[in-house]
């Protein structure tokens, strides 16, 4: 090799050795940088990439069916019972938003004389406040001939239940309606959303929107969830909350409560009990279609409601 052939080399490997160096203090600057902000941020310093995640603090899922085992089953009235479901941890919560509702998938009901196993998907809402952690309630009405009710009411602690959720349109923003308020309307078993509509209001200490609860049913001993219903009017009046509740029962008796309406839920009812319609109005329905459709029909062309007003569950 030639003398300037190996001062050419010579000059090459000082461009790769100040290369190099340059490279390991540019990188030197970038961990002292990086140690430095995670300080500051409390971070940790030299974070282990196999560190398992964090457990999800809410069981549902929406792309999915999950399995959730029975817990309990109690008769909660003479044709309804409240069936308790375990979470996956007791630090858990179902997940569900306000106004939101779960889908329940049964595979194992069959058609009646039949054999032949056949899918039943129903929504349901839960009764249990949407904070619950470790488990949740849904309570069901029994129907003669009901596929799926008969089928939640007979089972047993240790059985499952496939659901998925969130499902729904509702988007419950707190305080939107504080203005005007907040009608929940409802009959039979349509008081399970309607009440999860008042838990997630009440239990909610910045939220003060006025809520006004209507009830239709047969019989005094069909009106479901009426302790939960006494315990959260009681709440309110200690939170300084406004929560009213109205009761009609269609074949009052003897022994029917005097604060009870004994007929239907009229439109002069409505009139006098509900917020009354504007821009900052909520009234929300839910029960059988006849009974739905009778609350519209009301609402909007006696009572000059717009449907922008209404939420039908």
């Amino acid at each position: 090799m030639s003398i300037s052939s190996l001062a050419a080399s010579s000059d090459i490997q000082g461009y790769y050795y100040a290369a190099g160096a340059c490279v390991s203090l540019y990188s030197g600057a970038l961990f002292a940088a990086s140690t430095l902000l995670r300080r500051t941020k409390g971070m940790a310093v030299n974070p282990n990439p196999t560190t398992q995640p964090k457990l999800k603090s809410t069981a549902l899922s929406a792309a999915r069916y999950r399995h959730f085992e029975v817990e309990s089953v109690a008769q909660s009235a003479h044709n309804a019972v409240t069936i308790r479901f375990k979470l996956p941890s007791s630090d858990m919560v179902l997940g569900l938003p306000i106004g939101r509702h779960i889908s329940v998938r049964a595979t194992t009901v069959p058609s009646s004389g039949s054999t032949n196993v056949e899918q039943v998907v129903r929504s349901y809402t839960p009764v249990s406040p949407p904070g619950t952690k470790g488990f949740f309630d849904l309570l069901v009405r029994v129907y003669d001939g009901g596929k799926m009710s008969q089928h939640l009411a007979a089972l047993q602690p240790g059985d499952t239940v496939e659901m998925r959720g969130p499902i729904g349109s509702m988007k419950y923003e707190a305080n939107k309606h504080r203005k005007g308020g907040i009608g929940l309307i409802g009959a039979g078993s349509g008081v399970t959303p309607l009440l999860q509509m008042a838990y997630g209001v009440l239990d909610n200490s910045n939220d003060h929107t006025p809520i006004a609860l209507l009830m239709q049913n047969r019989e005094e001993r069909d009106v479901l969830m009426k302790d939960e219903i006494s315990a959260l009017a009681e709440r309110a009046q200690i939170a300084n909350k406004s929560f009213s509740t109205t009761f009609a029962l269609s074949k009052p008796t003897e022994c029917t409560s005097p604060t009870h309406v004994r007929g239907y839920l009229t439109a002069g009812v409505l009139q006098d009990k509900l917020p009354s319609p504007g821009p900052h109005t909520l009234v929300c329905l839910c029960g059988p279609d006849a009974f739905v459709s009778a609350m519209e029909y009301i609402l909007l062309r006696k009572l000059g409601y717009e449907s922008s007003m209404l939420h039908i569950f």
